[in-house]
Formats: C-alpha cells, structure tokens, sequence
C-alpha cells in the first residue's frame, strides 16, 4: 500500500514536470534588435589653456622709447656796436651873482692855461644867468649878458690856443656852453632866437679849433715817435 501510493506521487511529480515544460516554450523569445550603427565619437573639446592668473596691480603700460632729439645749439648773440651814450640836455642852472663875480676875479689873477678854463667855465654860468633874465621879461638886458658870454668863450679858445694848455678843459666848457645856448634858444620868441643861434655856430667852430689842435699830424706823429 505504501508502495503503491509512493509511485502514485513519483509519477505525479513526472507529469507535473512535463506539464510545465510546453508552457515555457509558449513564451515568445524576444525580437533580436538591430545593431544600431556606430556613431563617430564625438571628440571631446579641447579645454582651452589657462591664462596665468593676473595680480590685481595693473602691469604699467611701457612707454615707447621716444627718437633723441639732437640738442639745438644756442645761437650765439652777435656783438652790436656799442652806440655813443646820448649826452643829457644840460638845464640851465640859477647862478647868483656873488658866483659871477668871484670867478672874474680869479680870471684877473690868474694866467696862462688856467686862465682859459676859468673863462669857459665863467661862459657856460653867464648863460644860466641870461636864461633867468629872458624868463623875466628882460631880453635887452638877457641878450647883453649873452654877448658877455661869448666874449670869455672867445679868450678861453684863444688862450688855450696860444698856451696849448688846458685845451680838453676849455672844450669841454664850450660843449656846454653851446648847449646852454641851445636850450635857452628854444624858448625865446622868434624874433630872440636868431642872435643865439649865430653865436651857437660860432662856438661849434671853436670847438673844432681845439680839437684839430689836440689831435693834430704834428703831435700824433710826435706821440708815435719811438722812445
């Protein structure tokens, strides 16, 4: 009895077994897929390199280097002929009378060369004084005193001339004098002034006198004698 029911299962087993099997087979194998086809890489991108880190200091732009320019030579200043000093116009001074007298008597005493720079010197001061009468109103009296004037220019050329001393000194107060002249000249009404300006070319002459006589050949060939 056991034994019948033992193979009874044994075979129940077996039935159940092949039972099964059919039951897979019915299970639809899956579709195969196509292999897709092979897509080219695609290359990875080249990270581009990194920039070195920048301090946060700007980096100073460089100058470019700017063309030596050749130093300009400093043009040299021409010498310009030194131009005679203008000589000031002389105003005519106030001359008192005691000043006048004093210098006539020390013409009367002395002689020769200073006896010609005191007259010149006593000719420039007789003009100052006719100057002080014209702006008085007294022409006759201003003209007379001018006239004097003159008459001691006229014994101060002479005298240097004869004694050939004190010339530079006589000449330099005929300067004077002619210039006085001239300042007083124009100041004077029309009909005043033609007496002056006579006078005026008179004492030029004299002037020169001198001076030809101080610069002379004859004594420049003397200076220029060998010693």
């Amino acid at each position: 009895m056991r034994h019948s029911i033992f193979v009874l299962a044994i075979a129940a087993l077996g039935f159940i077994a092949v039972a099964q099997q059919p039951q897979q087979s019915a299970t639809p194998s899956p579709t195969p897929v196509a292999p897709q086809p092979e897509q080219p890489a695609t290359p990875t991108p080249t990270p581009p390199p990194q920039q070195p880190e920048q301090s946060a200091t700007p980096s100073p732009t460089p100058v470019a280097p700017q063309p030596e320019q050749s130093a300009t030579p400093t043009p040299t200043p021409v010498a310009q002929p030194e131009e005679p000093a203008a000589q000031p116009t002389p105003t005519p001074q106030r001359v008192s009378p005691q000043e006048i007298e004093r210098l006539k008597a020390e013409i009367a005493k002395a002689s020769n060369g200073h006896r010609a720079q005191l007259n010149g010197e006593l000719a420039n001061k007789l003009v100052d004084m006719a100057d002080q009468q014209f702006v008085a109103g007294q022409s006759v009296k201003a003209h007379a005193i001018i006239q004097e004037s003159f008459e001691h220019a006229t014994a101060a050329h002479d005298e240097a001339l004869h004694t050939r001393k004190k010339m530079k000194e006589v000449e330099i107060h005929l300067r004077e004098t002619q210039r006085h002249m001239e300042v007083v000249r124009r100041t004077l009404a029309a009909e005043d002034r033609s007496a002056l300006e006579k006078l005026e070319k008179k004492l030029a002459d004299y002037r020169q006198d001198l001076l030809d006589a101080m610069f002379s050949p004859r004594k420049r060939a003397k200076q220029e004698q060998p010693k």
